[in-house]
């Protein structure tokens, strides 16, 4: 796993481990500890208490998305950068639903707290949960593709 991680944080492939030749289960996993470990969240506390704001108020508004886009191009450049990767990559494996038995909500679950800053409030959980799953479904609809 050390290896890896330093794969990823060199950005290169080299040597005997190569991130393509892994399972996506053992890439999920490397992702999941990899993020776990870095100082702070992707997605830091002050930006996840304005989107769950943003989602109290907004619910139902069609122009929901608009907002969450607006609010995710504040993020610094690299932490945006890595959650539309981390998102792009939940969407493609949310598409083998039939075969890996997990659907955008389920890893929603799974990587809300690892993503985002939540604190103990079930309410700010759920609503950030919420908001994941939309960004892994519709990926292409929040992340500008200058950005990335």
């Amino acid at each position: 796993i050390a290896e890896l991680e330093q794969v990823i944080c060199s950005g290169i492939e080299t040597g005997p481990m190569k991130l393509a030749e892994l399972s996506i289960i053992n890439r999920m996993s490397l992702l999941k500890r990899f993020f776990r470990n870095i100082p702070g969240q992707l997605v830091g506390r002050c930006i996840t208490d304005l989107l769950y704001r943003i989602s109290m108020s907004f619910e139902s508004s069609p122009c929901i998305n608009t907002i969450l886009q607006w609010e995710l191009s504040c993020l610094p450049l690299c932490n945006y950068k890595a959650l539309a990767f981390v998102c792009l990559l939940l969407n493609s494996y949310a598409k083998y639903e039939a075969l890996n038995l997990m659907t955008a909500e389920s890893l929603a679950i799974c990587w809300a707290p690892i993503l985002f800053d939540v604190d103990a409030n079930i309410e700010q959980i759920s609503r950030i949960t919420r908001i994941l799953s939309m960004l892994i479904k519709k990926w292409d609809e929040f992340f500008f593709y200058s950005m990335i």
